[in-house]
């Protein structure tokens, strides 16, 4: 029996070694919904498939199996256990013992009123959000309001409300098939675990206490997408933080349409982040969603002679989506920090092939710098601090004013360092 319950561990669970990769199972293709969260928890070595290669996303998971994948999914799995279970249905020949049991150390599970476990029973969704939600650190004043957006809300219990708030706050909830139904007291497919898995390992808002053991000293050099030939791209990644350095660029759309016509010194502007933020090496530092908030500092109106308008902004405040705030000092990516125009269309044209490689255009520049349908009206160039920084798209209208639309790409450039938890 103990024979066959270590082989059941092994294949319904995780192993340190010979790691299933996610797209080797024959039932997570590409397109599937869960495919990036299952294949880097496979890469991580915190879940694996079948001997089928298989990954049987939509089975059910026992409150053991949870238990394993927990422990991994926490890089707790060499974290000593104390040796005592408070449980009377599990024993020490039960291959889930040790983990439950390192679990139940960290005080992220309880039993029930009898003093059991049950470990064999299906782990439900509200019970892995409420587990979940006590290793993220207190981010929110959570009080079942973040509830109102689910349809099926009233079937949330009382019990339950405030752990589910603090995970559907950090966005730990599983948002397919339909991100207004939670579907609470359902059992907890193997999907949907590794979805609400991944999302509090790459959110980095884990507590202190259930990040690696002795990890948070520990620093690597890791970098940036490079935006031209200045700036820096250099990151400073540690486990509890990572520390975007002076000059890092990166890339932001705006969240609202302005022009410069109108805009003025003093008033709010907001960039976001568009897609996640990894350095070139992989490791995860901002999610899709993030806004740059901050204001405009200048706008110099357009003059004789080609002298089109410029504006420049700073930025103050990075919010991430679970709604933590960190203060920033940022602008815009260009030499002068204005974002500025040097040509009309007509110049353009003219200098189109003396002066592509600095601006950093290629075969889609029209798309990319915003070429109007005005032969008379000027083309947004930047001024940039290497090749293609600064703004990529936008317009400039009659009178040589800047407009930008909502979506438009602006990079921006850190004036100063910022840790940022991981």
């Amino acid at each position: 029996k103990k024979i066959a319950a270590t082989v059941l561990s092994s294949l319904l669970l995780l192993t340190n070694g010979a790691m299933a990769f996610a797209l080797e199972f024959t039932d997570v293709p590409e397109d599937y919904w869960a495919y990036e969260a299952i294949t880097k928890l496979a890469e991580d070595g915190v879940i694996t498939g079948y001997p089928d290669k298989s990954f049987k996303p939509d089975a059910s998971v026992t409150r053991e199996e949870f238990s394993g994948m927990l422990v991994k999914a926490l890089n707790k799995e060499t974290m000593e256990a104390s040796g005592c279970v408070p449980y009377t249905d599990l024993s020490k020949n039960m291959w889930s013992y040790s983990d439950i049991n390192r679990i139940n150390d960290l005080g992220l599970v309880v039993g029930y009123p009898d003093n059991t476990f049950k470990p064999a029973n299906n782990i439900t969704k509200t019970e892995a959000m409420i587990v979940l939600a006590n290793t993220i650190k207190e981010n929110c004043a959570c009080n079942a309001k973040e509830l109102d957006i689910f349809k099926d809300n009233a079937e949330i219990r009382d019990w339950a409300k405030g752990g589910l708030s603090k995970a559907v706050a950090n966005d730990i909830y599983v948002k397919y098939p339909d991100p207004t139904v939670l579907s609470p007291n359902a059992q907890a497919t193997r999907a949907e675990i590794a979805d609400l898995l991944y999302k509090v390992r790459k959110q980095g808002i884990l507590m202190a206490k259930y990040q690696k053991e002795g990890a948070s000293n520990i620093s690597t050099l890791e970098h940036l997408k490079l935006y031209g030939d200045k700036g820096s791209n250099e990151v400073q990644v540690k486990r509890l933080y990572a520390q975007l350095q002076t000059g890092n660029i990166v890339e932001t759309a705006l969240v609202s349409a302005f022009t410069t016509k109108k805009a003025a010194a003093g008033e709010e502007i907001k960039l976001t982040l568009t897609k996640d933020l990894y350095t070139e090496e992989g490791t995860f530092l901002l999610p899709a969603g993030t806004i740059f908030q901050g204001v405009i500092t200048e706008i110099i109106n357009p003059k004789l002679f080609n002298r089109n308008a410029k504006v420049g902004f700073n930025l103050t405040k990075l919010v991430l989506p679970s709604g933590k705030t960190y203060d920033i000092s940022a602008g815009a990516a260009t030499e002068s920090g204005l974002i500025e125009t040097g040509y009309t269309m007509r110049n353009f044209k003219r200098d189109f092939i003396t002066t592509a490689a600095v601006i950093g255009v290629g075969a889609g520049m029209g798309a990319l710098i915003g070429l109007t349908d005005h032969s008379d009206e000027g083309a947004i160039i930047g001024t940039c601090s290497g090749a293609g920084a600064g703004v990529l798209t936008a317009a400039v209208i009659p009178g040589y004013h800047l407009q930008f639309k909502e979506g438009d790409l602006i990079r921006i450039k850190f004036n100063e360092p910022v840790e940022i938890d991981r």
